[in-house]
């Protein structure tokens, strides 16, 4: 790789690991480009690799009978696209989309599975990484059953912003409403609430956040929720050894 990982990676999981074990990470992983809406792994198909992005951002999907198709997480830099993976899985049981553009450093699964079982500090910090993820994805389940629509756009545009690490990226109403799960007429209402209100500006597939507060207003508990820190997992008698 052309950059050391001494210098830090831009992913929350991998740079919490001390140098000495990243070293040993560093040999596995490889540097990928993440393309708006690739497919990067597919529910029922072989778990092999797994994904840390250091900008941009993964959506987590679930495939309805009737092909449609809803988002039930998201991972950023904070955490990793893969954990079925992590938890020693064979095969996948979501499916992985790039949602925002960005990078990622790459690992093959088999390879992670056995240097985080090497590494006590990766696994530590592959768990709390799992951790996050499951508090989102049972946060979110909480969010699409209790929460209004205009709610639960807002706190989507909230998470986009804050792995985009911007407040502009692509967007567009169709796509948004499928990730809610939602009728594109009810997320078209809320946008135009929103840009009504100048909370957005909306215009060729693409969203501008113009006031970030006015928005955390208008978004449900879950998106202040799901930023709280998740407990530190408990080490194991061999990883204290």
């Amino acid at each position: 790789m052309a950059r050391s990982l001494n210098d830090g990676t831009g992913n929350a999981v991998l740079d919490s690991v001390p140098t000495h074990e990243r070293r040993r990470v560093e040999r596995l992983l490889r540097p990928v480009t993440l393309e708006f809406g690739a497919t990067l792994q597919v529910a029922g198909g072989t778990t092999q690799s797994v994904w840390f992005p250091t900008s941009g951002m993964i959506s987590i999907v679930t495939t309805m009978s009737d092909g449609a198709i809803v988002e039930t997480g998201v991972v950023g830099k904070e955490s990793f696209a893969g954990v079925e993976a992590f938890l020693g899985a064979e095969s996948a049981f979501l499916s992985s989309i790039v949602q925002q553009p960005g990078s990622a450093l790459v690992m093959n699964a088999t390879a992670f599975r056995a240097e985080s079982e090497r590494a006590p500090a990766l696994r530590q910090a592959a768990l709390r990484g799992t951790m996050l993820f499951l508090r989102q994805v049972t946060q979110t389940a909480a969010c699409n059953a209790r929460h209004p629509v205009d709610q639960r756009c807002a706190r989507w545009l909230l998470m986009t912003r804050d792995r985009a690490g911007s407040d502009s990226f692509p967007m567009t109403q169709e796509f948004l409403a499928m990730m809610l799960g939602a009728r594109r007429a009810g997320v078209s209402a809320a946008a135009a609430a929103l840009r009504k209100a100048g909370v957005i500006r909306y215009r060729r597939g693409r969203v501008d956040i113009l006031n970030a507060a006015a928005l955390e207003h208008a978004s449900c508990e879950c998106y202040a929720a799901i930023l709280r820190p998740v407990p530190q997992p408990k080490r194991s008698a061999r990883a204290k050894k």
